[in-house]
């Protein structure tokens, strides 16, 4: 085992259920009769809006973790924006890269 956790799955999470924090009278607990939302999930239009913020959500993920952009090194908004453009910068060259076919290796 690599580092042992010493906190329960548990405690990292914690339940919400709306009869505790709503009065059974308010106007959350009847917004059910007038919006029918069961059908949005089955659009084509729902089904393109979930792919393409997979997409997005795939990129911030690797500028978090790849590219360590988890906290910006640069001070004040100029710093933040050049550090945010050149890390997307990078991003993009990854995708260049990725579209250039490789090269046959020649025998040997």
């Amino acid at each position: 085992m690599m580092g042992g956790r010493t906190v329960m799955q548990e405690a990292l999470f914690y339940s919400f259920r709306i009869e505790d924090y709503v009065q059974q009278d308010h106007l959350l607990r009847s917004i059910d009769r007038f919006v029918d939302l069961t059908g949005i999930a089955t659009t084509d239009a729902y089904l393109v809006s979930r792919r393409q913020r997979k997409k997005v959500e795939m990129l911030f993920a690797h500028l978090q973790r790849i590219l360590k952009l988890d906290r910006l090194r640069l001070r004040g908004p100029n710093g933040a924006k050049d550090e945010f453009h050149l890390a997307a910068a990078a991003q993009n060259l990854r995708k260049l890269a990725k579209l250039q076919p490789m090269p046959a290796l020649a025998p040997a």
